[in-house]
């Protein structure tokens, strides 16, 4: 935990194996949201752990940073 080796391994329905990202410290809660973007609890980021967002067409970024260890994550219905 926390030597930035962590990986999201993503899996096709034939069950063929593929790398979705790599060099995460610590990820942990992975939510999608309605639009098929990932977002990943990245519990050990800088300086306390941060929500990274994985755009489904592909990149990622920053979506919340200075959340204290975050570990589960989930969206809510729309309003």
């Amino acid at each position: 935990m926390g030597n930035g080796n962590d990986a999201i391994l993503e899996f096709t329905p034939g069950g063929m194996e593929s790398t979705f990202a790599t060099g995460l410290a610590s990820p942990r809660g992975l939510a999608f949201d309605v639009s098929g973007n990932l977002f990943v609890a990245e519990a050990l980021g800088a300086p306390d752990g941060d929500i990274l967002e994985f755009p489904a067409t592909g990149g990622m970024s920053i979506f919340a940073s200075g959340i204290d260890r975050p570990e589960y994550l989930t969206f809510g219905p729309a309003r």
